[in-house]
């Protein structure tokens, strides 16, 4: 199906793509939450046009995309491939192909859980995806284990899913080129996961952006709508230097 009909399915995911504008020179690939769906609207997209941006927006229905496999045990052979490999290998490149979009291109993006999973995945391939935000991202999973959702299915105990969590993919050396997220610190307990790995890459050294916002979860409040500006203009300039920095 082509991506000129704004909403499609795929590999068991729902895509909703920004209209077509002539402008646009970046992708970006938005990641949903489990909760609150980023707004497809016209003020949603236009944000992002200004920019030079074609948005994608996935979701993931109650996926958390990651790299475990729901049969660890089968054999390799037979073992289906990841939320993750699906994502990265098979549903973002058939996007960018029908933007006609570099994959160098590319920024990943994402709220709630999808903020999580768009941090977790751009740490562990920063060389694919080399500028990420997220907004208000939920990065303890552990915290969700156990409350009936699909890590249930993948992790055996809370400290396993811990282990993969964001912060525990963080390459010192080897980190994203642009980092921006923001969480309203009234949104424990996860402002506190915000706040950790913001010391975390402080304390490596890792270059990165870190906003408090007014308000809790929601991206069309208006108090938080000055901080949805930065980003969008963040997003921009982070492509912009990165486009450059590959022709160098």
């Amino acid at each position: 199906m082509s991506l000129d009909s704004i909403r499609w399915e795929f590999a068991g995911q729902t895509v909703v793509t920004s209209p077509r504008a002539g402008s646009s020179r970046y992708g970006l690939i938005w990641l949903a939450d489990l909760v609150e769906e980023p707004p497809q609207s016209e003020s949603w997209w236009s944000g992002f046009a200004a920019q030079g941006f074609h948005v994608a927006t996935i979701f993931g229905d109650g996926r958390f995309w990651t790299a475990r496999q729901f049969s660890p045990s089968a054999p390799e052979t037979s073992s289906p491939p990841s939320e993750e490999a699906i994502l990265c290998d098979d549903v973002i490149p058939r996007i960018l192909a029908e933007w006609g979009t570099s994959p160098r291109m590319v920024a990943l993006a994402g709220n709630g859980i999808g903020g999580g999973a768009a941090l977790r995945i751009a740490f562990r391939y920063p060389e694919r995806f080399r500028v990420v935000a997220a907004w208000e991202p939920i990065l303890e999973w552990e915290r969700v284990f156990g409350l009936g959702t699909q890590l249930d299915l993948l992790y055996p105990n809370p400290e396993i899913c811990r282990q993969d969590t964001a912060s525990m993919h963080i390459h010192p050396s080897q980190p994203p080129s642009g980092i921006w997220f923001a969480s309203c610190p009234a949104n424990q307990p996860w402002h506190r996961g915000a706040d950790r790995l913001a010391e975390k890459l402080a304390a490596f050294g890792v270059d990165h952006t870190f906003r408090e916002l007014a308000a809790p979860t929601s991206l069309q409040c208006a108090a938080n709508r000055a901080l949805l500006i930065e980003m969008q203009q963040w997003l921009a300039a982070q492509m912009l230097r990165s486009s450059r920095s590959l022709l160098d």
